[in-house]
């Protein structure tokens, strides 16, 4: 998405935005907060495999399954209600594993048994608890496991001491004869079969023997209490902070996205770059506010403000570079809707141009929708002079040049005179330009709605410039129009003004 088009979105749908954002803040404020204080009590674990090694190793890296499975376990409710029932009748097993929660350190096998409620030794002995508790459940797991294979090594025990016992006895019945000698003889010499089977015996004893000791006393449980349950003395605060700013971020984007969604969807120009885009000019700027010019009073272009002053020079400047060294330059205002105040951007212009020794016309070419209707016709207007009513031209005093104001048809009537002295229906607009360019130096018109006009469209064909006056509010459907219209004029000057209405334009 481009920059530009994002920055005129939220300009202009910043309400929006807002909007979405402080919906995203109800959660938070609909949260529950406060409440009675709560302290947390915590105990730490390093959960570890059972080892046949007496040297505790802990191994940071990847996550130990192990100690996943723990944590599952840790989480059972049976754990929790054991631990219920050893506490009393005052806890509950469902109480008490909404109480507790673990948090295993990433990369390790540390595990923090973390309580809290609303009491602080209530937190300890719950946490406490769970970390006892646990290890005795991991010892009587390894007693059990071993518990079968401990009891068939005692047996194969008890069966060999009873097969060495048979053997003893065989080996004294073989050396009884022989008591009464001098010398005894040895029992190999007797009985070897029977010693040898002794032997083996006694060998098949010790393995067993070994497996038993080696199984009893190698396997041990490996997890530990790192940390006994702390005793909390500060209860925690119960902020929604951070689940309000949450609100706040996420409502602002999910704002962001509908001003977005709103602007594509408008049928209005969304700012400069777009129009720009359409029309295929650069906007010259916002016509800075005018007075309001009403019947009989006539401003000097010297007592518009400063930034209206600059705006409308550096206007001027732009229209008159397209003049191509011809003795007239000829500029038609127009809008590009109805009521977007061509009347008074052209007047301005004219006073403008209207310098002592310059001759300068300006023609009512539109419709009287712009405030200049009630105006025209005879009448004339002289910077710093007065207006008149006889004659075309107001002579100009000694540092006032004149400027001459007539309609269109009494224009087109001087270019084209008819034999009844009546205004021809459809003027030449080439005539128009060749009469007006005879007694002015600058002729402006002002050319009202570009599109209900059929004299307009020609003169923004034949002008060397074409200021075209958009509202803030400009429908993309009508400025593609204007722009199919305007596509082959030489000089193009969109400037943005403040849209009046009909009424307003009537006053």
């Amino acid at each position: 998405m481009e920059l530009a088009f994002l920055t005129e979105a939220i300009r202009r749908y910043y309400w929006m935005i807002i909007l979405v954002a402080v919906l995203g803040l109800v959660p938070g404020i609909l949260a529950g907060g406060g409440g009675p204080p709560r302290f947390e009590s915590n105990a730490v674990l390093l959960v570890s495999p059972p080892s046949q090694s007496l040297l505790q190793v802990s191994f940071a890296g990847d996550p130990d399954r192990y100690v996943a499975g723990q944590l599952s376990v840790l989480r059972s409710r049976v754990l929790a209600e054991r631990v219920a029932d050893q506490l009393g009748e005052d806890y509950e097993a469902d109480a008490v594993a909404a109480s507790v929660r673990f948090v295993r350190e990433p990369e390790t096998d540390v595990v923090t048994v973390v309580v809290a409620t609303p009491s602080a030794e209530r937190s300890r002995a719950i946490a406490d608890a769970y970390a006892t508790l646990y290890l005795d459940q991991l010892r009587s797991q390894i007693e059990v496991s071993q518990q079968p294979t401990l009891e068939r090594l005692d047996a194969d025990l008890a069966a060999v001491r009873e097969q060495l016992t048979e053997i003893d006895d065989q080996i004294g019945d073989a050396i009884a004869p022989f008591l009464g000698r001098d010398p005894i003889p040895t029992i190999d010499q007797v009985a070897p079969g029977l010693l040898s089977d002794k032997s083996i015996l006694l060998n098949q004893f010790a393995e067993l023997q070994s497996s038993r000791t080696e199984l009893s006393s190698g396997l041990r449980v490996s997890t530990e209490i790192v940390q006994s349950a702390t005793l909390p003395t500060t209860p925690l605060t119960s902020s929604r902070v951070p689940l309000l700013a949450v609100g706040l971020v996420a409502g602002a984007f999910a704002g962001l996205v509908a001003a977005s969604t709103a602007a594509r969807l408008s049928p209005t120009v969304l700012g400069g770059p777009q129009a720009e885009d359409i029309l295929g000019y650069p906007i010259v700027g916002a016509l800075p506010a005018l007075p309001k010019l009403r019947p009989g009073a006539h401003v000097a272009f010297g007592e518009l403000s400063p930034t209206a002053t600059r705006f409308i020079e550096s206007l001027c400047v732009r229209a008159e570079a397209t003049s191509e060294g011809q003795s007239t330059l000829t500029i038609v205002v127009a809008g590009s809707q109805p009521g977007v105040g061509t009347g008074p951007l052209a007047e301005v212009l004219a006073l403008r141009f209207a310098a002592p020794g310059t001759r300068v016309l300006l023609v009512e070419a539109g419709r009287c929708d712009t405030g200049m209707g009630a105006r025209l016709g005879t009448e004339m207007v002289g910077v710093g002079g007065r207006s008149g009513s006889e004659g075309r031209i107001i002579p100009p005093g000694e540092s006032s040049p004149g400027m001459r104001v007539m309609t269109l048809g009494e224009l087109s009537a001087l270019s084209s005179p008819m034999e009844d002295g009546s205004v021809p229906r459809r003027p030449d607009v080439a005539k128009l330009l060749s009469t007006a360019s005879q007694d002015a130096e600058v002729v402006v018109f002002n050319g009202g709605a570009l599109m209900e006009s059929v004299s307009t469209v020609q003169l923004a064909w034949r002008c060397d410039a074409v200021v075209l006056a958009m509202p803030r509010n400009q429908q993309i459907r009508s400025l593609e129009v204007v722009a199919a219209e305007l596509s082959g004029s030489r000089n193009v000057l969109p400037v943005w003004t403040d849209a009046v209405s009909r009424r307003a334009a009537r006053e």
